[in-house]
């Protein structure tokens, strides 16, 4: 098989798949970082960042954010120091990560679901102000919920230049690569790693070991420098022994995947707790009602836009004042009662409202209806 490589694109003459080539080959969802349903700016270590994607490190300070140019590569995520920090032993940096369930594992032929998986091809593209080697790692859990790790090393040759990497695991079972779970709990993960102490060393790769090994002594701690950046961008996880040309999913498509672990009545690029009835849910009536529900106020169920992976967390916003575990309430002007969650299940929520403070007085108020906003997440970090 040959490989070309361009600033512009990987173009694949051939197939490492065979006869068995499948139209989704990426199993990685948001691989371009084009959906950011969060709509923040920036985000700061230690939380979910573009949709899929955590970051998590125990020292120095980072940020995520989403970049767009209108040259190559498009999209793409950047992580970016604001405060250096010397490693220590037990020191870690994922600059970007994600999970997968069971569920979407098959392609990837681990275990015995088929039976000749044999390799697992990891590629992207990098771009760093720092020069020298850098590490990703993949992860698999078992059925008896262990978790096993390896690792793969890679070089940065020139300094805040595109390159494109691949790195391939042997996940044939020599390796222990276990079979994962298939079902909806997370069993396969990614990571790409900003700097590690030596808790987290090997010589070894492309080994699975139930200890988090991450790479070696000479990994670059991208974190330990003061206003370093990080961009990644066209991350593909693939069954193979060789990368293929990046998979571009629509985005309707992808934004759907994504909604599977996120989402939000409020439109794509307004974040929760905004002020706005754009995209919120309730009920109005063309004249005035006398209390409904006098103790309770209003009480519904909200469907959800697609099946979640389980049932997720969920918060509450009033879309008038965007104030949290709110419902907006139509009196004639909007106040504020006190929303609560009574059911939720992967594919609704049951929210109900207890009356503002001279609610529940029969007879006292009316009002012409009521409205809510909703955040429901299940991903690896529930925020």
């Amino acid at each position: 098989m040959t490989t070309t490589i361009s600033s512009d694109n990987v173009v694949v003459k051939g197939s490492n798949l065979g006869s068995d080539f499948r139209t989704t080959r990426n199993v990685i969802h948001n691989g371009d970082f084009r959906v950011n349903q969060r709509a923040q700016s920036s985000y700061l270590q230690g939380t979910m960042t573009l949709d899929r994607w955590y970051s998590s490190a125990n020292y120095g300070t980072q940020y995520i954010s989403q970049q767009t140019t209108t040259s190559f590569p498009g999209y793409f995520l950047r992580a970016s120091t604001t405060g250096a920090a010397a490693v220590s032993a037990t020191s870690f940096n994922w600059i970007a990560a994600q999970q997968l369930e069971g569920n979407d594992l098959a392609t990837l032929g681990l275990g015995t679901y088929v039976s000749n998986a044999k390799y697992i091809t990891v590629s992207f593209w990098v771009r760093s102000s720092l020069t020298g080697t850098s590490s990703v790692m993949i992860g698999v859990r078992n059925s008896s919920n262990t978790w096993y790790y390896s690792y793969r090393s890679y070089s940065i040759s020139t300094a805040n230049k595109w390159e494109y990497k691949s790195a391939t695991f042997n996940v044939s079972s020599n390796v222990n690569c276990p079979a994962p779970t298939y079902d909806n709990n997370f069993s396969f993960g990614i990571w790409f790693v900003g700097g590690i102490g030596s808790n987290y060393y090997s010589a070894t790769e492309n080994t699975f070991t139930t200890t988090v090994y991450a790479g070696t002594a000479s990994n670059v701690n991208f974190t330990g420098t003061l206003n370093a950046t990080f961009d990644l961008a066209r991350v593909q996880v693939e069954a193979g022994s060789y990368p293929t040309q990046f998979e571009f999913i629509p985005i309707a498509q992808e934004l759907e995947r994504c909604m599977r672990y996120y989402q939000k009545s409020y439109a794509l690029g307004t974040q929760v707790g905004t002020g706005t009835f754009d995209g919120a849910y309730g009920h109005t009536w063309t004249a005035q009602r006398p209390n409904y529900y006098a103790s309770f106020g209003f009480w519904y169920t909200i469907p959800l836009q697609t099946r979640m992976r389980t049932a997720p967390t969920v918060g509450l916003w009033a879309p008038n004042s965007g104030t949290g575990s709110r419902f907006s309430i139509d009196t004639g002007s909007y106040v504020d009662g006190l929303a609560y969650t009574n059911a939720i299940s992967d594919s609704a929520i049951q929210v109900y409202s207890q009356n503002p403070a001279d609610y529940g007085k029969s007879g006292v108020q009316q009002f012409y209806g009521g409205y809510i906003h909703y955040r429901a997440t299940c991903d690896a970090a529930s925020s």
